[in-house]
């Protein structure tokens, strides 16, 4: 909702990087075969680090040249591109957004990057923009309504109902989005009114 009210703000394309996969023990396959090669510490001390100065350092320190995945042992290979199970939801619903995974992962852990067109992000296609009311009967159509401040955006999970001329929501989440009655929001079908 925030890339559909400022698209400027972000680029053309989208990507995001799943978290890779771990053994029950929390160690990368991935980590083991290449990265460790390269650095003198374990795992998730380099995770911690790259958390806290981000992952430039990694990239800066592994080798420039194409790392061949014949060569590494099994248990690596299988990791490449495979995110790690607390990641699972997130690119599931990545995915459903229409992000893509193109055999392109994180040479930090092997995790996927899953990409998209920014305008081609299934919320923001779906998104309309009207005015708000508040309206008290029973309305079941699950909706994210967002405003259309940056400096105090706020998104919310609702039910509601879209008219011709206005967006339908509860009082309560009038107020939760920081708006009111006649000001123009962001209104996009929740995941159940989603049709494939």
């Amino acid at each position: 909702m925030l890339i559909g009210a400022f698209p400027d703000l972000f680029a053309p394309r989208v990507m995001a990087e799943m978290r890779g996969w771990q053994d029950a023990a929390g160690r990368s396959p991935f980590w083991n075969a290449i990265g460790a090669r390269f650095f003198d510490m374990p795992f998730d001390a380099a995770d911690r680090l790259s958390a806290v100065q981000g992952a430039g350092f990694i990239a800066d320190l592994m080798p420039k040249q194409p790392i061949y995945t014949a060569l590494l042992p099994d248990d690596a290979r299988l990791a490449i591109g495979r995110a790690h199970e607390v990641s699972a939801r997130a690119m599931a619903m990545l995915m459903d957004e229409d992000f893509r995974y193109e055999a392109h992962v994180d040479v930090f852990d092997g995790g996927p990057q899953v990409h998209v067109q920014r305008d081609h992000i299934r919320t923001i296609r779906e998104t309309i923009v009207r005015p708000v009311s508040s309206h008290p009967s029973a309305l079941v159509s699950p909706l994210l309504i967002s405003n259309r401040s940056l400096e105090d955006f706020r998104v919310v999970q609702t039910v509601g109902a879209i008219s011709s001329d206005a967006v339908l929501i509860p009082g309560d989440a009038l107020a939760r989005v920081g708006v009111c009655c006649g000001e123009l929001v962001r209104a996009a079908p929740g995941a159940r009114q989603r049709v494939a």
